[in-house]
């Protein structure tokens, strides 16, 4: 029974131990590197950057009281950075911490929740474009040769600019989470750009979709008048 107390003391004091870092904080921010030691000088060695570079400071920390900080302003990288300092007795001291695109981090449950809503915004973009594909696109003739106008082709292409909007939404959100929790900006940014890319293309693409629709209305509209007066508007199949 001692030893599985001793065990589990050990294993929280080095979970304490492995989660002492400075903190999270956003990227091309200064980061006020802070610590508290009894001594008359602490000076900052180096600070090792997530790209495998290391910045050789050797600068004197600020004291203020028993507490010595040090400004650093490098911080573009994403990724967990890694200094040492040490006091005037030859003590060393490692920390480390972390920049992200926003200055928060990833925890589990946002993982989770991100996870979900993107997969039900993607299911959901599958669903409406399998609906889509079971509505009629146009007017057709019944078996007596008539032309039925179908109401529905007009739901059909108001899902295509409902399904072009989530499109660009799941882009939106897709792109700021990975820049904001991935290491490299590079998949980030790229979704960032299909996504400005889709959003230029919207205002043309809305206009086109208001004349096609504005069109569809006028062409109905003569032909439930050519009907009305009993003509027979066209020829066979759909319209």
């Amino acid at each position: 029974m001692n030893k599985n107390f001793l065990y589990l003391f050990t294993a929280i004091l080095l979970i304490s131990f492995a989660s002492a870092g400075l903190g999270t904080f956003q990227q091309d921010t200064c980061v006020e590197i802070r610590t508290i030691l009894n001594q008359s000088s602490v000076n900052i060695s180096s600070i090792g950057l997530p790209n495998n570079t290391i910045t050789y400071l050797n600068d004197a920390m600020t004291k203020n009281g028993q507490t010595f900080n040090y400004t650093f302003c490098n911080t573009n990288p994403l990724g967990t950075y890694v200094y040492d300092y040490f006091d005037a007795d030859g003590n060393v001291y490692v920390n480390d911490f972390k920049i992200t695109y926003n200055g928060d981090d990833l925890t589990e449950g946002k993982a989770t929740l991100f996870s979900i809503l993107l997969f039900v915004l993607v299911g959901f973009w599958f669903l409406v474009l399998f609906y889509i594909t079971k509505l009629p696109s146009k007017n057709v003739r019944d078996e007596g040769g008539l032309i039925q106008i179908s109401k529905l082709k007009y739901l059909r292409d108001a899902l295509w600019g409902f399904l072009w909007g989530l499109s660009v939404s799941i882009l939106f959100l897709a792109s700021n989470i990975a820049l904001a929790y991935l290491p490299g900006q590079m998949f980030g940014a790229f979704l960032f750009k299909m996504f400005q890319l889709m959003g230029w293309m919207s205002l043309p693409l809305i206009v086109v979709w208001f004349l096609w629709m504005f069109h569809q209305a006028a062409t109905d509209k003569e032909i439930i008048r050519f009907m009305e007066r009993g003509a027979d508007y066209g020829g066979k199949g759909a319209l």
